[in-house]
């Protein structure tokens, strides 16, 4: 991961940021509705990957951040 991630940082901000190494929502409707929420956690998944990046979400004067992040294994495809 980018040195450059901190907690706290705006949720966009930092998807920008892992997005550029292939990191993407794996329900993008439930990430948009997690950002709009806030309070939440938003799994995100990059292709060939062994593991998932869990996300949560908090809110901060009206702007989603990140609480937190944690890799966990990816399931195996059937």
């Amino acid at each position: 991961m980018p040195a450059n991630l901190r907690r706290g940082m705006p949720y966009r901000d930092f998807l920008r940021v892992v997005g550029s190494g292939g990191w993407r929502p794996v329900d993008p409707l439930a990430a948009s509705s997690c950002v709009a929420a806030g309070d939440c956690e938003i799994v995100l998944s990059r292709p060939r990957a062994t593991s998932k990046l869990h996300v949560g979400v908090g809110s901060s004067a009206g702007t989603a951040v990140v609480a937190a992040w944690r890799f966990a294994p990816a399931a195996p495809d059937p």
